[in-house]
Protein backbone atom coordinates (compact mmCIF):
# COMPACT_ATOMS: atom_id res chain seq x y z
CA UNK A 1 0.00 0.00 0.00
CA UNK A 2 1.00 4.07 -0.67
CA UNK A 3 1.27 5.67 2.25
CA UNK A 4 -1.10 9.43 2.52
CA UNK A 5 1.31 10.88 4.09
CA UNK A 6 3.25 14.00 2.49
CA UNK A 7 6.19 13.35 1.10
CA UNK A 8 9.30 15.70 -0.05
CA UNK A 9 8.92 15.78 -4.02
CA UNK A 10 10.96 17.31 -7.14
CA UNK A 11 9.49 17.69 -10.95
CA UNK A 12 11.55 15.87 -13.13
CA UNK A 13 13.47 18.11 -15.13
CA UNK A 14 12.97 16.54 -18.28
CA UNK A 15 9.24 16.22 -18.73
CA UNK A 16 7.71 17.94 -15.35
CA UNK A 17 6.50 15.23 -13.90
CA UNK A 18 6.36 15.06 -9.95
CA UNK A 19 8.76 12.59 -8.34
CA UNK A 20 8.54 11.35 -4.59
CA UNK A 21 11.99 11.69 -2.95
CA UNK A 22 11.97 8.23 -0.91
CA UNK A 23 15.76 6.60 -0.52
CA UNK A 24 17.32 8.16 2.30
CA UNK A 25 20.93 9.71 2.00
CA UNK A 26 22.95 7.18 -0.08
CA UNK A 27 20.91 7.77 -3.29
CA UNK A 28 22.66 9.13 -6.05
CA UNK A 29 20.89 8.73 -9.40
CA UNK A 30 16.82 9.02 -9.81
CA UNK A 31 15.39 7.67 -13.21
CA UNK A 32 12.16 9.44 -14.23
CA UNK A 33 9.88 6.89 -14.44
CA UNK A 34 7.94 8.78 -16.76
CA UNK A 35 10.10 9.75 -19.72
CA UNK A 36 13.53 7.31 -18.37
CA UNK A 37 15.58 10.49 -17.39
CA UNK A 38 18.57 9.73 -15.11
CA UNK A 39 18.69 12.65 -12.71
CA UNK A 40 22.02 13.00 -10.35
CA UNK A 41 20.50 13.34 -6.96
CA UNK A 42 24.04 14.12 -5.87
CA UNK A 43 23.85 17.34 -8.04
CA UNK A 44 20.17 18.78 -7.34
CA UNK A 45 18.68 16.39 -10.08
CA UNK A 46 20.11 17.47 -12.74
CA UNK A 47 19.91 15.55 -16.17
CA UNK A 48 22.44 13.13 -16.85
CA UNK A 49 21.04 11.57 -19.91
CA UNK A 50 17.23 9.82 -20.98
CA UNK A 51 17.07 6.12 -21.86
CA UNK A 52 14.86 5.46 -24.81
CA UNK A 53 12.80 2.44 -25.43
CA UNK A 54 12.76 1.23 -21.98
CA UNK A 55 10.00 -1.56 -21.01
CA UNK A 56 8.03 -0.98 -17.97
CA UNK A 57 8.63 -3.44 -15.09
CA UNK A 58 5.99 -6.08 -15.00
CA UNK A 59 4.91 -6.27 -11.50
CA UNK A 60 2.19 -6.01 -9.01
CA UNK A 61 4.79 -4.11 -6.54
CA UNK A 62 5.29 -0.13 -7.87
CA UNK A 63 7.32 2.53 -6.31
CA UNK A 64 6.39 3.95 -3.02
CA UNK A 65 4.47 0.71 -1.82
CA UNK A 66 4.86 0.45 2.16
CA UNK A 67 5.13 -2.39 4.05
CA UNK A 68 6.38 -3.89 7.42
CA UNK A 69 8.08 -7.02 7.30
CA UNK A 70 9.17 -9.24 10.47
CA UNK A 71 8.93 -5.73 12.12
CA UNK A 72 10.56 -3.48 9.95
CA UNK A 73 9.25 -0.63 7.94
CA UNK A 74 10.10 -0.74 4.31
CA UNK A 75 9.39 1.04 0.82
CA UNK A 76 9.55 0.46 -2.54
CA UNK A 77 12.07 3.16 -3.86
CA UNK A 78 13.39 1.80 -7.16
CA UNK A 79 12.65 -1.23 -9.62
CA UNK A 80 15.04 -2.82 -11.55
CA UNK A 81 14.12 -5.55 -14.55
CA UNK A 82 16.52 -8.26 -15.70
CA UNK A 83 17.31 -10.81 -17.74
CA UNK A 84 19.04 -13.53 -18.67
CA UNK A 85 19.74 -15.65 -21.76
CA UNK A 86 20.99 -18.57 -23.13
CA UNK A 87 20.66 -19.28 -27.05
CA UNK A 88 16.56 -18.62 -27.15
CA UNK A 89 16.02 -19.16 -23.66
CA UNK A 90 15.18 -16.03 -21.57
CA UNK A 91 14.49 -15.51 -18.09
CA UNK A 92 13.48 -12.15 -16.91
CA UNK A 93 12.66 -11.15 -13.14
CA UNK A 94 12.19 -7.79 -11.70
CA UNK A 95 14.17 -6.76 -8.38
CA UNK A 96 12.36 -4.27 -6.21
CA UNK A 97 14.99 -1.69 -4.09
CA UNK A 98 13.42 -1.38 -0.38
CA UNK A 99 14.11 1.17 1.53
CA UNK A 100 14.19 1.63 5.61
CA UNK A 101 15.43 4.44 7.77
CA UNK A 102 16.43 2.21 10.21
CA UNK A 103 17.42 -1.31 8.53
CA UNK A 104 19.00 0.39 5.25
CA UNK A 105 18.45 -1.30 1.61
CA UNK A 106 17.51 -4.19 0.61
CA UNK A 107 15.52 -6.75 -2.15
CA UNK A 108 12.63 -7.94 -2.79
CA UNK A 109 13.10 -10.22 -5.91
CA UNK A 110 9.82 -11.29 -7.89
CA UNK A 111 11.12 -14.37 -9.64
CA UNK A 112 8.76 -16.98 -11.50
CA UNK A 113 5.83 -15.28 -9.41
CA UNK A 114 8.06 -15.96 -6.16
CA UNK A 115 9.12 -13.78 -3.97
CA UNK A 116 12.87 -13.39 -2.27
CA UNK A 117 14.13 -11.40 -0.16
CA UNK A 118 18.11 -10.63 -0.94
CA UNK A 119 20.85 -8.61 1.59
CA UNK A 120 24.21 -7.52 1.19
CA UNK A 121 26.28 -10.06 3.40
CA UNK A 122 28.66 -8.31 5.47
CA UNK A 123 29.30 -10.81 8.06
CA UNK A 124 32.07 -13.07 6.07
CA UNK A 125 32.24 -16.01 4.14
CA UNK A 126 34.76 -18.86 3.46
CA UNK A 127 36.11 -18.48 1.05
CA UNK A 128 35.61 -14.65 1.05
CA UNK A 129 34.10 -14.26 -3.14
CA UNK A 130 33.46 -17.44 -5.84
CA UNK A 131 33.97 -16.24 -9.39
CA UNK A 132 32.56 -17.68 -12.23
CA UNK A 133 36.17 -18.78 -13.39
CA UNK A 134 36.39 -20.19 -10.29
CA UNK A 135 33.53 -22.86 -10.62
CA UNK A 136 34.77 -23.46 -14.42
CA UNK A 137 38.04 -24.74 -12.71
CA UNK A 138 36.25 -26.62 -10.12
CA UNK A 139 36.27 -30.48 -10.47
CA UNK A 140 33.34 -30.89 -7.55
CA UNK A 141 30.91 -28.62 -7.26
CA UNK A 142 32.36 -25.24 -4.51
CA UNK A 143 31.24 -25.18 -1.40
CA UNK A 144 31.23 -22.35 1.09
CA UNK A 145 30.13 -21.51 4.90
CA UNK A 146 28.60 -18.73 5.95
CA UNK A 147 27.13 -18.01 9.44
CA UNK A 148 27.40 -21.51 10.70
CA UNK A 149 25.50 -22.92 7.21
CA UNK A 150 27.00 -24.79 4.77
CA UNK A 151 26.41 -23.58 1.13
CA UNK A 152 27.06 -25.99 -2.42
CA UNK A 153 27.00 -24.68 -5.60
CA UNK A 154 23.93 -24.13 -7.15
CA UNK A 155 24.41 -22.27 -10.77
CA UNK A 156 25.76 -19.17 -11.96
CA UNK A 157 24.03 -16.68 -14.16
CA UNK A 158 25.13 -13.68 -16.22
CA UNK A 159 22.33 -11.05 -16.46
CA UNK A 160 21.77 -7.86 -18.21
CA UNK A 161 19.48 -4.19 -16.67
CA UNK A 162 16.36 -3.93 -19.13
CA UNK A 163 14.57 -1.35 -17.83
CA UNK A 164 14.87 1.11 -14.49
CA UNK A 165 12.79 3.15 -12.47
CA UNK A 166 13.15 5.10 -9.24
CA UNK A 167 16.06 5.68 -6.84
CA UNK A 168 19.25 3.87 -6.32
CA UNK A 169 22.87 3.88 -4.48
CA UNK A 170 24.43 3.84 -7.75
CA UNK A 171 23.77 4.54 -11.17
CA UNK A 172 22.27 1.65 -12.97
CA UNK A 173 22.18 1.74 -17.22
CA UNK A 174 20.10 -0.62 -19.40
CA UNK A 175 22.67 -2.83 -20.29
CA UNK A 176 24.79 -3.32 -17.56
CA UNK A 177 25.11 -6.88 -16.90
CA UNK A 178 26.26 -8.72 -13.56
CA UNK A 179 27.14 -12.42 -12.75
CA UNK A 180 26.16 -14.18 -9.66
CA UNK A 181 27.60 -17.31 -8.42
CA UNK A 182 24.73 -18.71 -6.30
CA UNK A 183 25.06 -21.45 -3.66
CA UNK A 184 22.54 -23.43 -2.15
CA UNK A 185 22.39 -23.88 2.05
CA UNK A 186 19.50 -25.25 3.88
CA UNK A 187 17.27 -22.57 4.38
CA UNK A 188 19.15 -19.45 2.38
CA UNK A 189 21.21 -18.81 -0.74
CA UNK A 190 24.67 -17.21 -1.24
CA UNK A 191 25.32 -15.30 -3.93
CA UNK A 192 28.94 -13.99 -5.01
CA UNK A 193 27.86 -10.91 -7.70
CA UNK A 194 30.25 -9.14 -9.84
CA UNK A 195 29.80 -6.60 -11.90
CA UNK A 196 31.89 -3.89 -13.86
CA UNK A 197 32.22 -1.66 -10.50
CA UNK A 198 32.41 -4.00 -7.90
CA UNK A 199 32.33 -7.43 -6.36
CA UNK A 200 29.61 -7.93 -3.64
CA UNK A 201 28.26 -11.15 -1.12
CA UNK A 202 24.58 -11.40 -0.82
CA UNK A 203 22.12 -13.62 1.13
CA UNK A 204 18.89 -14.47 0.16
CA UNK A 205 15.78 -16.12 1.47
CA UNK A 206 12.15 -17.40 1.09
CA UNK A 207 9.97 -15.59 3.08
CA UNK A 208 6.31 -16.05 4.35
CA UNK A 209 4.75 -15.14 0.35
CA UNK A 210 1.20 -14.69 1.48
CA UNK A 211 2.62 -12.01 4.21
CA UNK A 212 4.62 -10.24 2.22
CA UNK A 213 1.77 -9.88 -0.42
CA UNK A 214 -0.72 -8.86 2.20
CA UNK A 215 2.01 -6.25 4.04
CA UNK A 216 2.02 -4.64 0.64
CA UNK A 217 -2.12 -4.64 -0.09
CA UNK A 218 -1.77 -6.99 -3.04
CA UNK A 219 -5.42 -8.87 -2.63
CA UNK A 220 -4.87 -11.37 -5.60
CA UNK A 221 -1.24 -12.20 -6.08
CA UNK A 222 0.55 -13.51 -8.97
CA UNK A 223 0.35 -17.23 -8.32
CA UNK A 224 3.93 -19.60 -9.13
CA UNK A 225 3.51 -22.29 -11.26
CA UNK A 226 6.40 -24.75 -10.17
CA UNK A 227 8.98 -24.40 -6.79
CA UNK A 228 11.64 -22.30 -6.34
CA UNK A 229 15.11 -23.90 -4.84
CA UNK A 230 14.50 -21.89 -1.33
CA UNK A 231 11.12 -23.14 -1.14
CA UNK A 232 10.27 -25.58 1.38
CA UNK A 233 9.46 -28.62 0.03
CA UNK A 234 5.98 -30.26 1.42
CA UNK A 235 6.48 -33.67 -0.02
CA UNK A 236 9.63 -34.15 1.82
CA UNK A 237 9.49 -31.09 4.24
CA UNK A 238 12.31 -31.11 6.69
CA UNK A 239 10.67 -30.01 9.55
CA UNK A 240 12.92 -27.56 9.91
CA UNK A 241 14.66 -26.94 13.74
CA UNK A 242 11.77 -29.37 15.20
CA UNK A 243 12.49 -31.97 12.26
CA UNK A 244 16.31 -31.98 12.85
CA UNK A 245 15.28 -32.11 16.75
CA UNK A 246 12.99 -35.35 15.98
CA UNK A 247 15.61 -36.75 13.85
CA UNK A 248 19.05 -36.44 16.13
CA UNK A 249 16.36 -37.40 19.20
CA UNK A 250 15.00 -40.05 17.58
CA UNK A 251 18.49 -41.11 16.57
CA UNK A 252 19.68 -41.08 19.77
CA UNK A 253 16.70 -42.82 21.60
CA UNK A 254 17.26 -45.94 19.06
CA UNK A 255 20.68 -46.04 20.43
CA UNK A 256 20.02 -46.43 23.99
CA UNK A 257 17.11 -48.45 23.51
CA UNK A 258 19.35 -51.08 21.58
CA UNK A 259 22.22 -50.91 24.18
CA UNK A 260 19.36 -51.41 26.53
CA UNK A 261 18.38 -54.72 24.53
CA UNK A 262 21.59 -55.77 24.46
CA UNK A 263 21.81 -55.25 28.31
CA UNK A 264 18.81 -57.35 28.72
CA UNK A 265 19.85 -59.91 26.41
CA UNK A 266 23.42 -60.21 28.63
CA UNK A 267 21.24 -60.94 31.57
CA UNK A 268 20.69 -64.32 31.90
CA UNK A 269 18.78 -64.71 35.23
CA UNK A 270 20.09 -67.44 37.82
CA UNK A 271 19.12 -71.06 37.10
CA UNK A 272 17.06 -72.58 39.15
CA UNK A 273 17.14 -76.20 37.59
CA UNK A 274 19.60 -77.30 35.70
CA UNK A 275 19.68 -81.51 35.24
CA UNK A 276 19.95 -84.24 32.85
CA UNK A 277 16.71 -86.61 33.03
CA UNK A 278 15.33 -89.87 31.28
CA UNK A 279 11.95 -89.53 30.07
CA UNK A 280 9.53 -90.34 31.71
CA UNK A 281 10.19 -87.51 34.49
CA UNK A 282 8.85 -85.32 36.36
CA UNK A 283 11.22 -82.45 38.36
CA UNK A 284 10.78 -80.17 40.91
CA UNK A 285 11.26 -76.54 39.87
CA UNK A 286 11.63 -74.14 42.54
CA UNK A 287 10.05 -70.17 41.08
CA UNK A 288 10.49 -66.77 43.72
CA UNK A 289 10.45 -63.98 41.06
CA UNK A 290 6.65 -63.76 40.11
CA UNK A 291 5.97 -61.56 36.93
CA UNK A 292 9.27 -62.06 35.51
CA UNK A 293 10.07 -63.33 32.84
CA UNK A 294 11.64 -67.60 33.16
CA UNK A 295 12.45 -69.86 30.94
CA UNK A 296 12.66 -73.66 30.00
CA UNK A 297 15.17 -74.72 28.04
CA UNK A 298 15.19 -78.48 26.79
CA UNK A 299 18.14 -80.40 25.33
CA UNK A 300 17.27 -83.42 23.67
CA UNK A 301 20.04 -85.89 23.84
CA UNK A 302 19.47 -87.44 20.04
CA UNK A 303 21.60 -88.53 17.10
CA UNK A 304 22.46 -86.98 13.96
CA UNK A 305 19.75 -87.13 11.77
CA UNK A 306 17.33 -87.81 14.36
CA UNK A 307 14.00 -85.78 15.71
CA UNK A 308 11.86 -86.07 18.74
CA UNK A 309 8.69 -84.49 19.82
CA UNK A 310 8.86 -82.81 23.12
CA UNK A 311 5.61 -82.64 24.90
CA UNK A 312 6.67 -80.50 28.36
CA UNK A 313 3.55 -80.04 30.53
CA UNK A 314 4.58 -77.55 33.38
CA UNK A 315 1.63 -77.01 36.54
CA UNK A 316 2.01 -74.16 39.45
CA UNK A 317 2.66 -75.33 43.33
CA UNK A 318 -1.44 -75.66 43.51
CA UNK A 319 -1.12 -78.14 40.69
CA UNK A 320 -2.94 -75.98 37.90
CA UNK A 321 -1.24 -76.31 34.64
CA UNK A 322 1.05 -73.29 33.09
CA UNK A 323 1.14 -74.89 29.65
CA UNK A 324 1.02 -78.17 27.66
CA UNK A 325 2.73 -77.90 24.55
CA UNK A 326 4.65 -79.58 21.80
CA UNK A 327 7.86 -79.07 20.11
CA UNK A 328 10.02 -80.61 17.54
CA UNK A 329 13.56 -80.76 17.84
CA UNK A 330 15.92 -82.45 15.67
CA UNK A 331 19.53 -82.33 13.75
CA UNK A 332 20.49 -83.08 10.32
CA UNK A 333 23.10 -83.11 8.17
CA UNK A 334 24.80 -84.40 5.11
CA UNK A 335 26.95 -83.66 1.81
CA UNK A 336 25.33 -82.18 -1.78
CA UNK A 337 27.06 -80.58 -4.64
CA UNK A 338 28.28 -77.61 -2.14
CA UNK A 339 29.59 -79.85 0.41
CA UNK A 340 29.25 -80.77 3.32
CA UNK A 341 25.68 -78.98 5.30
CA UNK A 342 24.01 -79.66 8.56
CA UNK A 343 20.74 -77.49 9.99
CA UNK A 344 18.30 -77.50 13.11
CA UNK A 345 19.08 -77.94 16.97
CA UNK A 346 18.54 -80.21 19.32
CA UNK A 347 17.83 -77.34 22.26
CA UNK A 348 13.77 -75.47 22.28
CA UNK A 349 13.19 -73.01 24.78
CA UNK A 350 9.77 -71.64 26.43
CA UNK A 351 8.93 -68.81 28.43
CA UNK A 352 6.52 -67.53 31.14
CA UNK A 353 6.22 -65.55 33.47
CA UNK A 354 5.32 -67.34 36.68
CA UNK A 355 1.95 -65.93 38.55
CA UNK A 356 2.39 -67.22 42.44
CA UNK A 357 5.93 -68.73 44.13
CA UNK A 358 6.66 -71.91 45.09
CA UNK A 359 7.40 -75.13 44.00
CA UNK A 360 6.20 -76.53 40.34
CA UNK A 361 6.58 -78.98 38.26
CA UNK A 362 8.13 -79.95 35.08
CA UNK A 363 6.84 -83.39 33.63
CA UNK A 364 8.00 -84.86 30.04
CA UNK A 365 6.44 -88.00 29.04
CA UNK A 366 8.72 -90.70 26.52
CA UNK A 367 8.39 -88.47 22.90
CA UNK A 368 7.89 -89.81 19.52
CA UNK A 369 11.03 -90.07 17.51
CA UNK A 370 11.93 -90.79 14.22
CA UNK A 371 14.72 -90.71 11.51
CA UNK A 372 15.63 -88.09 8.61
CA UNK A 373 12.49 -87.25 6.50
CA UNK A 374 10.03 -90.22 8.09
CA UNK A 375 6.93 -88.27 9.15
CA UNK A 376 5.86 -90.94 12.01
CA UNK A 377 8.33 -92.10 14.12
CA UNK A 378 8.22 -94.82 18.09
CA UNK A 379 7.81 -93.51 21.41
CA UNK A 380 11.05 -94.21 23.09
CA UNK A 381 12.89 -92.94 26.40
CA UNK A 382 15.51 -89.81 25.71
CA UNK A 383 17.68 -88.06 27.88
CA UNK A 384 16.86 -84.39 28.22
CA UNK A 385 19.09 -82.23 29.43
CA UNK A 386 16.40 -79.34 31.32
CA UNK A 387 17.56 -75.84 32.46
CA UNK A 388 15.26 -73.07 34.14
CA UNK A 389 16.39 -69.98 34.69
CA UNK A 390 14.20 -67.31 36.29
CA UNK A 391 13.99 -63.65 36.79
CA UNK A 392 15.30 -63.05 33.21
CA UNK A 393 15.49 -59.37 31.75
CA UNK A 394 13.63 -59.62 27.80
CA UNK A 395 15.62 -57.75 25.37
CA UNK A 396 12.50 -57.90 22.75
CA UNK A 397 10.73 -54.52 24.12
CA UNK A 398 14.00 -52.24 24.23
CA UNK A 399 15.11 -54.09 20.99
CA UNK A 400 11.81 -53.49 19.35
CA UNK A 401 11.57 -49.74 20.20
CA UNK A 402 15.10 -49.46 19.34
CA UNK A 403 14.60 -50.31 15.79
CA UNK A 404 10.97 -47.90 15.99
CA UNK A 405 13.23 -44.99 16.77
CA UNK A 406 15.82 -45.96 14.04
CA UNK A 407 13.75 -46.61 11.37
CA UNK A 408 11.84 -42.66 12.59
CA UNK A 409 15.48 -41.32 12.38
CA UNK A 410 16.24 -43.05 9.06
CA UNK A 411 12.77 -42.20 7.37
CA UNK A 412 13.37 -38.16 8.43
CA UNK A 413 17.11 -38.51 7.17
CA UNK A 414 15.90 -39.52 4.19
CA UNK A 415 13.26 -37.04 3.64
CA UNK A 416 15.99 -34.57 3.99
CA UNK A 417 18.64 -35.69 1.95
CA UNK A 418 15.65 -36.23 -1.19
CA UNK A 419 14.52 -32.98 -0.31
CA UNK A 420 17.93 -31.75 -0.48
CA UNK A 421 18.18 -33.52 -3.81
CA UNK A 422 14.83 -32.10 -5.09
CA UNK A 423 16.25 -28.59 -4.29
CA UNK A 424 19.66 -29.34 -6.42
CA UNK A 425 17.24 -30.50 -9.53
CA UNK A 426 17.64 -26.91 -11.14
CA UNK A 427 21.53 -26.77 -10.95
CA UNK A 428 23.50 -26.23 -13.71
CA UNK A 429 26.82 -28.42 -12.77
CA UNK A 430 27.56 -31.05 -14.91
CA UNK A 431 29.66 -33.47 -13.55
CA UNK A 432 32.06 -34.51 -15.66
CA UNK A 433 31.50 -38.21 -17.44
Amino acid sequence: MISPEIRVAIRCPNCGAGLDILGGGRITTHICPYCSSALDATENYRLLETYTGMPRAQSPLAIGMEATLDGVSWTIIGVLTQEERDGVEVWTWVDHLLYSPTHGYCWLTLEDRHLILTRRWRKGTSPQFIGAAAVERAEAPPTASADGERFRYYETSTSRIVSIEGEFTWRPRPGDRETAVSLLGSSRMLSFVQTARETEVEMSRYPDQAAVWAAFGITDPPRPADLHPLQPRPDTAQGGDIGTFVKWGSAVFAVLSLALAVVFDLDGGHVVLDQIARTPFALPVPLEATGRRTQLILRAEIEENDWAQLEPALSDPEDQPVFETSREVGIYSGHDADGAWSEGSRFTAISFHPRVSGVYEIALDPPETGYGEAETGVARDIAVQVTVREAQSWPMPAFLLGLAFAALAAALHWRALRGSGVRFDGSDWEDDE
